[in-house]
């Protein structure tokens, strides 16, 4: 319906959830967007993501006035998601790790495993 005089929650068919329905459902493969199954590729297309979705939140934000007050918060929460993920990976390739003891002392450390240790 696109009846000017119909309320934009009765435009769609709403219905609860059931058994069998599929979040994604594959229709082509040259113009789906694919959750992947590789983890590498999935670490790398996961921050990009997020940074792409904040750059289009804030297009929007500086095209329309009245979203601007409201998007700016999801373009900052998509941001800081790809700067967590980014760092993440960062620290993933250096293989230093910080043991922090009970003590409340910390050191550096080669050994991925170290700061789970309490003294």
């Amino acid at each position: 319906m696109t009846d000017e005089n119909v309320p934009e929650s009765e435009e769609f068919d709403l219905r609860w959830p059931r058994d069998g329905d599929r979040l994604f459902v594959e229709a082509s493969w040259r113009y789906d967007a694919r959750i992947v199954r590789d983890p590498a590729e999935r670490f790398y297309r996961m921050p990009m993501g997020d940074k792409r979705a904040g750059d289009l939140l804030i297009d929007q934000a500086a095209r329309d006035v009245v979203d601007r007050a409201n998007v700016i918060y999801a373009a900052l929460f998509c941001y800081r998601q790809a700067i967590e993920l980014f760092l993440n990976a960062y620290h993933r390739s250096t293989r230093i790790d910080w043991a922090i003891y009970g003590n409340g002392s910390w050191a550096l450390s080669t050994n991925a495993n170290a700061a789970n240790r309490l003294a």
